[in-house]
């Protein structure tokens, strides 16, 4: 009994630390900045309040915001999502950057995701659903830190800036200048 107690009290203290934003300003971070992304199909995407098949067209060949975001907490999804879409869509008016959001939900919580977060949702973004961490995993990026889960992407898909322009204003200023040069 003391174990499941004691598991219990660390998956807990994990979800609450999955919640908690780390400030470090990752730009230029070696390893992963200049890294080529790829789009698993197994995605899903949420179109009209319904999970589809994505398609190669749901990638386009334009340059793209990506965030990754973890449908296992309120805040994380109605607090966090919603405001970094209205900022990400705000940053790229005037551009022809894609915005999208890359929503990790298990497939055991993805009935309590669609009744209890969905109808939260408000964002002008993509929504992609990745229900075993596939897009992290095929691109070496699974990590807790959620500054290193914002990045932009160019039209090849390769990262061009890590960390979230929500939390940090030099990260903001920079994904700006970013944003005038791919146009």
């Amino acid at each position: 009994m003391k174990t499941l107690i004691y598991a219990l009290l660390v998956l807990q203290i994990f979800n609450l630390n999955s919640c908690v934003q780390n400030e470090n300003n990752l730009e230029g971070e070696e390893g992963f900045n200049k890294q080529q992304i790829f789009y698993s199909s197994n995605l899903l995407i949420l179109k009209d309040n319904k999970l589809v098949k994505t398609s190669k067209s749901d990638w386009s060949n334009s340059s793209k915001l990506i965030s990754i975001v973890d449908g296992v907490c309120m805040k994380c999804v109605v607090n966090d999502l919603n405001f970094m879409d209205s900022v990400f869509i705000a940053l790229t008016r005037n551009s022809d950057v894609d915005v999208i959001h890359v929503l990790n939900v298990l497939s055991k919580d993805s009935l309590n995701f669609r009744t209890q977060f969905e109808p939260h949702l408000d964002v002008k973004g993509k929504v992609f659903w990745d229900s075993s961490y596939n897009f992290e995993s095929q691109n070496n990026i699974l990590v807790a830190d959620k500054n290193r889960r914002v990045f932009l992407v160019d039209s090849n898909d390769y990262v061009k800036i890590i960390g979230n322009p929500v939390f940090d204003q030099d990260i903001n200023i920079a994904y700006q200048k970013l944003l005038n040069e791919l146009n």
